[in-house]
C-alpha cells in the first residue's frame, strides 16, 4: 500500500514538473515570439534566417504594416522596400521564399491578403515553382508549418511548446549580440544576399561548370500542361478573386547561360509556350501588369551582373523597379510575339564556346 502511495506522489511530482517546464517554455516562446506570430518585434531585431523563411514569413505577414508584398524565389530577395516606397509610393514587405513551390507562394499570398489590406503584389514569376505536382511542398506536408499560416489559436501549441522555437530564440539572441543590427532597418535587409557574393563572368563560368541542378531538374516536370495546371490552381484564382489588388508580375532576367541549360534539357518550347499562356490569361485581367526582362541582352549577356546562371545583382532589381515606374518592358499584344522570337534567336545564336574562351583568357 505504501509503495502505491509513493508511486502516486512520484507520478504527480513528475507530471507537475513536466507541466511547469512546458508552461515556462510556452511563456518564454510567447513573450519573445521569435517568429512574430503575435506581435511585431520591438525589443530585438528579427533574425531573417533564409533557411527559416517558410516559418518566418507568415508572422511577418500577420504583424507588420504594409500595403504591398514582394513574392517569389531567391531572385526577389534583393529588393529594398525603401526603394519601392521612394519610386512607387508603396509600403512593401519581402515575403520571398528561396526554392519556393507555387503552392507555398499561394500560402503566403493568401495569409497576407487575409490579415492585411494588400493593394499590390510584386511577383517574380520563375518556372521552377510551377513544375511537378501543383501542391508540391519542399519539406512535404509533415515538414510544412501550416499552423503558422492560419488564424486558429488552438493549434498554436505546436509553436509555443516547440523546442525549435526555443532554438530560434537562441539564434535570434546570438544574431543580435554578434551583429548589433539596426531594428529600424531590419526588414530592409531581410533575406538580402547582394553583398555576400561575387558577380562576374568567372563566377558564372564556375556556376555553369558546377551546376548542381543538373540531376535535380527533370524536363518532364516542366511540360507546358504541368506548368499551366499549377498556375491555374495556385495563382490564377487569387488574381480572379481580388480585382482590387494590382499584380506586378515579372519574368526575372536569367542569364543567357540559364537558357542554354534549359536548351540542353529540351525545355525551351514548353517554357516559351507557358510564357505565352501567362500573357494570354493575364490580358483578361486589368489588375495584372506583366513585365518581361528575359530578352534584355544588355543584362542577360552581361555576366558581371550575375553570381551564377540565374541569380543577378541588386543593380538589376533597381532596374526592374524603374521599369515598374516607367512602364517600359511591359508586355503588350504587339510586343509579346517579338519578345518570344528575340529570346529564341538569342538562345540559338549564343556561342557557348566563345564564352569559355573569353572567360578563360581573362577578357
Amino acid at each position: 500500500m505504501m509503495d502505491i502511495k509513493i508511486y502516486k506522489v512520484w507520478f504527480i511530482s513528475v507530471l507537475s514538473s513536466i507541466i511547469f517546464i512546458l508552461f515556462i517554455a510556452g511563456l518564454v516562446n510567447f513573450i519573445v515570439d521569435p517568429l512574430q506570430q503575435y506581435r511585431k518585434a520591438s525589443l530585438y531585431t528579427p533574425y531573417c534566417d533564409e533557411n527559416k523563411q517558410i516559418y518566418l514569413n507568415p508572422g511577418l505577414a500577420k504583424t507588420h504594416e504594409y500595403d504591398t508584398i514582394i513574392i517569389g524565389s531567391s531572385v526577389t530577395e534583393n529588393f529594398f522596400p525603401s526603394k519601392i516606397k521612394n519610386k512607387l509610393g508603396f509600403q512593401a514587405i519581402k515575403l520571398s521564399l528561396s526554392g519556393a513551390s507555387a503552392y507555398e507562394e499561394r500560402l503566403i499570398i493568401q495569409t497576407a491578403i487575409q490579415t492585411k489590406k494588400v493593394r499590390n503584389v510584386i511577383f517574380g514569376l520563375d518556372f521552377y515553382p510551377f513544375s511537378g505536382d501543383p501542391e508540391r511542398l519542399r519539406e512535404g506536408k509533415k515538414g510544412t508549418p501550416f499552423y503558422l499560416y492560419d488564424s486558429n489559436y488552438w493549434n498554436d501549441y505546436k509553436y509555443l511548446l516547440s523546442l525549435d522555437t526555443l532554438r530560434y530564440i537562441i539564434s535570434t539572441i546570438s544574431y543580435n549580440f554578434d551583429h548589433h543590427p539596426n531594428l529600424e532597418n531590419s526588414m530592409e535587409r531581410c533575406y538580402y544576399w547582394g553583398d555576400k557574393f561575387e558577380f562576374s563572368a568567372d563566377a558564372v563560368r564556375k556556376g555553369w561548370r558546377e551546376n548542381r541542378r543538373q540531376d535535380k531538374i527533370r524536363p518532364r516536370d516542366f511540360k507546358f500542361q504541368i506548368l499551366k495546371k499549377s498556375f491555374e490552381i495556385n495563382i490564377l484564382p487569387i488574381i480572379k478573386q481580388h480585382a482590387d489588388i494590382q499584380f506586378y508580375i515579372f519574368y526575372p532576367p536569367y542569364s543567357i547561360l540559364e537558357w542554354q541549360f534549359y536548351k540542353n534539357k529540351g525545355m525551351i518550347d514548353d517554357l516559351i509556350e507557358f510564357k505565352h499562356y501567362i500573357f494570354k490569361v493575364s490580358s483578361d485581367f486589368p489588375n495584372v501588369r506583366l513585365y518581361d526582362f528575359q530578352a534584355l541582352k544588355n543584362i542577360t549577356h552581361n555576366f558581371r551582373y550575375y553570381k551564377d546562371l540565374n541569380h543577378y545583382s541588386p543593380i538589376v532589381d533597381d532596374f526592374i523597379i524603374e521599369a515598374f515606374v516607367s512602364g517600359n518592358y511591359r508586355v503588350t499584344v504587339e510586343r509579346e510575339p517579338l519578345l518570344s522570337r528575340e529570346l529564341r534567336t538569342q538562345i540559338d545564336s549564343f556561342n557557348i564556346n566563345s564564352f569559355y574562351i573569353e572567360t578563360n583568357s581573362g577578357h
